[in-house]
């Protein structure tokens, strides 16, 4: 019958060195390397989002309003990468256009004091590039056309993604387990 000949992998791992052998391939499709950066990177954000949280203080309003302009863009980019029209998106998350302009604004000025944030950390644990680095950048011949070109940006670039790895190694971030812990409920 078809129950007779249809089993799950669980099924075929009857004895304990079957059952051991399943644990570690659902490990490693759990746990894989692709999967796990996704889930890194995710979390990195998250992490320096909620540092944000920690900047408190007026920030400049050129900076805000650049920042929100910025994200503004990239949102209009992946709705259109998505062939999803303003309208759909508004209806679909039932807000006003009013609604996702002041939640668009708290995100890009979280998003803004996140990486002043990392700023401040790179300051504090001593992260900016090196004089060799400084060196190196400053007989850099980069093209000027766009601003992540010039030679702050690149030193704060650098900067940044220094602290991000700090504090995404200081954080309770702890590297997947060996083999899954399964849990019962009772």
């Amino acid at each position: 019958s078809w129950n007779d000949t249809r089993h799950g992998d669980e099924d075929r791992a009857a004895d304990a060195a079957g059952k051991a052998a399943l644990r570690q391939q659902v490990a490693r499709e759990l746990y894989g390397p692709a999967l796990c950066a996704g889930q890194r990177q995710l979390a990195r954000r998250e992490l320096i989002f909620q540092l944000g949280g920690c900047i408190k203080g007026t920030l400049p309003k050129d900076l805000v309003s650049g920042n929100y302009f910025a994200e503004q863009r990239n949102f209009n980019l992946r709705l259109q990468a998505n062939n999803v029209n303003f309208d759909q998106y508004l209806k679909v998350r039932g807000q006003t256009v009013e609604q996702f302009r002041t939640e668009l604004h708290a995100q890009a000025e979280q998003k803004l004091r996140g990486n002043l944030g990392l700023l401040m950390v790179a300051e504090r644990e001593h992260l900016w590039p090196t004089d060799a680095v400084e060196a190196a950048l400053a007989h850099w011949k980069g093209e000027r056309t766009f601003p992540a070109n010039d030679f702050r940006k690149v030193r704060q670039g650098i900067a940044s993604q220094r602290a991000a790895e700090f504090v995404e190694a200081h954080s309770t971030l702890l590297p997947p387990p060996e083999e899954p812990v399964l849990e019962t409920i009772a």
